[in-house]
């Protein structure tokens, strides 16, 4: 699985999870949407969402990639027991 490929499984997961995009207030202008990818950490904080899936998504936006493959595996996506 390639680095890339979890961080885009966290955005996603973080969309459905917190009911609207990541980096929503970063959209304008779009060197400050750049900026927020490479340095803000998005916080995955609705209480109504499953802390397993918190957890994962927030396992999923690490900004390191040797961090984000080392946490999480395509097993993380299966529910849990």
């Amino acid at each position: 699985m390639a680095s890339d490929h979890v961080y885009q499984l966290g955005a996603v997961l973080h969309d459905l999870l917190m009911l609207k995009p990541l980096f929503e207030k970063f959209i304008n202008p779009f060197s400050r949407l750049v900026r927020a990818v490479e340095r803000e950490i998005p916080l995955i904080n609705n209480p109504k969402a499953d802390p397993y899936l918190r957890l994962l998504a927030q396992n999923c936006l690490a900004k390191s990639p040797n961090m984000r493959l080392d946490t999480v595996k395509w097993e993380n996506f299966c529910q849990p027991e």
